[in-house]
């Protein structure tokens, strides 16, 4: 075990090596790495739309990339920086990806990534389903030292000739198809053909040549507005063939609908009379019970009356009794009464007849004093009627 570690230690270079070798041979691979972050490559692809040619040029001095550096997606750069051979030549920025390969995109201010939230019609992606959004990484439209690839267009040709660019010329290989596009490509009128000026193409197949041309598509001519026509006359007369049918059909449902309220008002009509018949037959019927029923409530009707009425006559009598009772005890009470005043007459009678009596034998004595007394009764009156003077 001992010896094994051992021969592994030994496998390490730096083993037996001094501190001093070990920091120089660090700090030669930090100054290669730093190198080799400055010295990038960036890629131009640049677009001739006139020819339909692209050339793409890789550069690995950064001052030629000077002009280009802090400027934006549509702005215009001479390209005289690049080379000798673009002396004159200006070129549009349209776009780039950065070193991971996210694109530029127009309108996002930054020399940055940015993650924004895409849905459809935005550039820079397409949906895989029906109302999607994705958020998406995305490199700023600003022009930056992290780019790799730069697309540029010509937009003005310089003094000398570019090989790839602008020395050769590749047609399209396919013309226009749309009508509107062959009379734009070639400046022509409604009222001019534009069959006459499609663009075709000669093929050999099997040791023949043929010449092949597109197929025009929106061309307006005699036939296909004919067919037109005929389209909007056939729509015209099924139109019209439903409304008749749906005018029938109306017929045929109001008849119908006529004889089942017919129908209805006859059957309504039969139940009628047999209800007659049988409301007439039940009241023959129950007519018997009913003067039966009547009868019978007749004679409860008559004893209950002389039932009332026997009521009524207890009641009259009882009043009657209760009326000479009352009458009765009136009597007696005028009786009573009349007695109390006849008592109370002789009372006061005998009290008048009593004070009658004393009254005259007062008078009596008083005169029987008047007579033993004869001399001194005058003083005592004039001394009454002195008194009476004074007074």
């Amino acid at each position: 075990m001992h010896k094994k570690k051992k021969e592994l230690f030994y496998f390490f270079p730096f083993r037996r090596e001094s501190k001093r070798k070990l920091i120089f041979f660090f700090f030669y691979i930090k100054a290669v790495t730093i190198l080799s972050k400055r010295i990038q490559k960036m890629k131009l692809n640049i677009s001739n739309p006139l020819n339909n040619v692209q050339k793409s040029i890789e550069i690995d001095d950064e001052k030629k990339l000077l002009p280009f550096m802090e400027k934006r997606i549509g702005n215009v750069v001479p390209g005289d920086s690049i080379g000798e051979e673009f002396l004159g030549y200006v070129f549009r920025i349209t776009g780039g990806n950065d070193k991971q390969g996210f694109p530029m995109m127009q309108g996002v201010l930054t020399n940055n990534r940015v993650r924004l939230l895409f849905k459809k019609g935005m550039k820079c992606y397409r949906p895989r389903k029906k109302g999607e959004k994705r958020r998406k990484s995305v490199r700023g439209c600003i022009v930056g030292q992290d780019l790799s690839a730069l697309n540029l267009t010509l937009v003005k040709k310089g003094t000398n000739e570019i090989p790839g660019l602008t020395d050769k010329a590749v047609g399209k290989k396919l013309g226009p198809k749309r009508a509107t596009k062959i009379r734009k490509l070639f400046n022509l009128d409604k009222t001019d053909d534009v069959r006459k000026y499609v663009i075709g193409r000669a093929i050999s197949k099997n040791g023949k040549n043929r010449f092949i041309k597109p197929k025009i598509q929106r061309l307006v001519t005699e036939k296909r507005l004919l067919r037109k026509r005929t389209l909007i006359a056939k729509k015209e007369k099924r139109r019209l063939e439903k409304k008749k049918v749906i005018k029938e059909y109306k017929k045929v449902l109001n008849k119908y609908r006529n004889e089942l309220l017919t129908k209805t008002d006859e059957d309504a009509g039969k139940k009628k009379k047999v209800k007659k018949s049988l409301s007439k037959d039940s009241q023959k019927k129950g007519g018997k019970k009913k003067d039966k029923k009547n009868l019978k409530g007749a004679k409860a009707e008559e004893g209950k009356k002389d039932g009332v009425k026997k009521d009524v006559a207890k009641k009259d009598a009882g009043k009657k009794d209760a009326g000479k009772k009352d009458a009765g005890k009136k009597d007696g009470a005028k009786k009573e009464v009349a007695k109390k005043d006849a008592g109370k007459k002789a009372a006061t009678g005998s009290a008048a007849a009593s004070k009658v009596k004393e009254e005259k034998q007062s008078k009596q004595e008083s005169k029987a004093v008047k007579v033993d007394k004869k001399a001194p009764a005058k003083p005592q009156k004039e001394d009454a009627k002195g008194g009476k003077k004074k007074k």
